[in-house]
C-alpha cells in the first residue's frame, strides 16, 4: 500500500469524532443541579419580576398620572424572554397597587373579587412564560461549567445523545425508582431540559427526547403530571404568587387618587 494511503488511514484513526469529543466535556454539565431549597436562580428570577412591578409603582407616583418610559437593558431582556411586553406588566402593576390599597384599608371602594381574579390571572400567565427567563439566568450561572466551545453544535448533539441513550435512561429510571420521589425526579429532569436549551436545543428537539424517555419508562405519568404534560410549565421556584405583600416597603400614599379615575389604570377595579 502506498505510504500516502497509509497516512490517510492513520489520520482517520486518530481524528476523534467531534461529538465523542464533546461527550467528554458534558459530564460536568450533567452534574449541575441546583439545590431545590436554595435555588438562587429561581429566587433571582422571581425577584426580577417583583422589581419590574416595584419600578412601575414608583414611576406612577413620581410622574403623577403616567407610567415612566424606558427600562434597563436587563428588564427589556426579561420582557423578551417572557414574551410579555411593558403594557402587560403595567396591567399587573395596576392590579397589585389596587390590591395594596384595599388590603391596607387605604381605600375600601374597590372590588376585592375583581382584583384577586385579575392578579390570579396575571400570575398564571407569568408562570406559564417564566421558563424563558429562568433559562436565561441559569445560562449565566452555568457559564463557568461550559467548555470554551460550548456554542459548538457538537456539544448540543452530545447532550442529546446522552439524554436519549437507553443505558443512561435505564440508569436514571432505576435511580428514581429507588428514590421513590417524583418531585426530585421532575426537578432533575427539568434541569436537564433547561441545560439542553442553554446548549442551543429547540423545543422540537426537547419534545423528541421526552418522547423517547416516555417510551423507555423514564418519564412516568406522575412526573408528567408534575410538568402538566409540558416541561416549561414546571416552576416550583414560582409557587408563591406575586402580590402586594412582596412590596411591604412601598407607601400607598405615593399613588395619586386619580389613579382610580376614569381613563386611568385603576378605574376597572373601582366598585
Amino acid at each position: 500500500m502506498p505510504d500516502r494511503c497509509r497516512h490517510k488511514i492513520r489520520h482517520k484513526v486518530f481524528v476523534k469524532d467531534p461529538i465523542l469529543k464533546a461527550m467528554d466535556s458534558i459530564s460536568n454539565i450533567l452534574a449541575v443541579l441546583p439545590d431545590k431549597a436554595i435555588n438562587t436562580t429561581g429566587k433571582k428570577a422571581r425577584h426580577s419580576f417583583v422589581r419590574v412591578i416595584r419600578r412601575l409603582w414608583l414611576s406612577w407616583g413620581r410622574h403623577q398620572g403616567a407610567w415612566e418610559g424606558g427600562f434597563l437593558p436587563e428588564t427589556n431582556t426579561l420582557f423578551k424572554k417572557t414574551s410579555l411586553d411593558q403594557t402587560w406588566w403595567q396591567g399587573f402593576a395596576s392590579a397589585i397597587i389596587c390590591q395594596a390599597m384595599y388590603q391596607t384599608g387605604y381605600l375600601s371602594e374597590l372590588n376585592e373579587q375583581r382584583i384577586n381574579y385579575a392578579i390570579n390571572g396575571y400570575n398564571a400567565t407569568l408562570r406559564s412564560r417564566a421558563w424563558g427567563w429562568y433559562v436565561y439566568l441559569f445560562a449565566e450561572d452555568l457559564q463557568e461549567r461550559l467548555p470554551k466551545d460550548s456554542k459548538n453544535n457538537a456539544l448540543k448533539k452530545a447532550y442529546l445523545r446522552c439524554l436519549s441513550n437507553t443505558q443512561w435512561i435505564e440508569h436514571k429510571r432505576l435511580f428514581f425508582q429507588c428514590k421513590k420521589n417524583d418531585e426530585e425526579a421532575a426537578w432533575e429532569m427539568y434541569h436537564h431540559y433547561v441545560k439542553f436549551v442553554v446548549l442551543g436545543a429547540t423545543e422540537i428537539e426537547i419534545r423528541k427526547v421526552i418522547r423517547i424517555q416516555i417510551n423507555e419508562g423514564l418519564m412516568t405519568e406522575p412526573m408528567l403530571l408534575k410538568f402538566k404534560f409540558d416541561w416549561r410549565l414546571y416552576c416550583p421556584w414560582f409557587s408563591r404568587p406575586i402580590s402586594w405583600k412582596d412590596l411591604p416597603d412601598l407607601e400607598i400614599d405615593t399613588i395619586p387618587y386619580d389613579f382610580l379615575s376614569q381613563g386611568n389604570p385603576g378605574f376597572k377595579y373601582v366598585r
